[in-house]
């Protein structure tokens, strides 16, 4: 059965959480997401295994379109429940963002992701599987190690509120332009403005408007703070610009500090590249 969602969070979520650079197709410019060491394969339990659930098996949010289906939401309270007791990580600091009942195998799938000091880490995400009687049956994972969220929180101050500052978004912005190969030159950046809006679901986002057509069709882009895992471990407050252009839609993390592009993946090419079998 394959299970299709209109939603572009989603769509992004996938595409981040893929770990093979790739060449963009039909140019020089290469895609890229994290290779984390820490991600732990798909495991099939061959016992079942029954978690107890309370009221602090709660996740921080539920996002899935499902959130009003009792039945799911109980699965993912089990979920939310497997994960602070198999990995020591917080159902107060993850969020649902997807979970459904397959109608033939019984099956609940619930996808989860990561959250630090209230904002999402892009590639700390999970999926648990749970038969019809409540219990786990495979599980993975790519969660931030505690170590790493820990030096986040201990930070003096926070780096996600100081990268609020218009200049150092449009700063990151230019850096991805940079990358994409539609640098924008200093006039032209001086033109662009950056506000704060909301997404449709409600979440907090930058838009960036007055961008040249070169950069950006229809002149405007979004941007919102994440936090994105490296290589190397750490976690790294970053911007999710998405900028849409002629022939491509891409989807980057920009470092907020660094501005680095620490990930991009192009929604179109992926699109034109991934298929359905049914």
């Amino acid at each position: 059965m394959v299970k299709f969602t209109s939603t572009l969070g989603l769509l992004a979520a996938a595409f981040t959480a893929a770990n093979a650079a790739t060449p963009h197709q039909d140019s020089d410019i290469n895609t890229f997401n994290p290779v984390l060491k820490n991600a732990s394969g798909f495991k099939v339990y061959q016992t079942p295994i029954t978690v107890n659930v309370d009221s602090s098996s709660k996740p921080a949010a539920f996002t899935a379109p499902s959130k009003n289906d009792a039945a799911i939401t109980s699965k993912a309270g089990i979920a939310t429940a497997f994960l602070a007791k198999t990995y020591n990580i917080p159902a107060n600091t993850v969020k649902v963002t997807d979970a459904y009942t397959d109608a033939r195998s019984g099956i609940t799938h619930v996808h989860v992701r990561q959250m630090v000091n209230g904002i999402d880490v892009i590639n700390g995400l999970a999926n648990v599987n749970i038969d019809s009687e409540g219990r786990v049956i495979s599980s993975s994972n790519s969660f931030a190690p505690a170590d790493a969220v820990s030096k986040v929180k201990r930070a003096n101050g926070s780096l996600v509120a100081r990268a609020a500052d218009d200049a150092t978004l449009k700063s990151s912005f230019k850096s991805l332009t940079d990358y994409v190969k539609t640098s924008l030159s200093d006039a032209d950046l001086n033109k662009v403005t950056v506000s704060a809006s909301s997404s449709f679901a409600g979440d907090s986002q930058y838009e960036i408007n007055n961008i040249p057509n070169k950069a950006a069709v229809d002149g405007k882009s979004t941007a919102t703070k994440a936090y994105i895992q490296t290589a190397e471990g750490k976690l790294v407050p970053v911007w999710h610009i998405v900028l849409k252009q002629e022939n491509s839609w891409w989807s980057a993390h920009v470092g907020q500090e660094s501005n680095k592009v620490e990930a991009i993946n192009d929604w179109v090419s992926h699109a034109e590249s991934y298929n359905v079998y049914p």
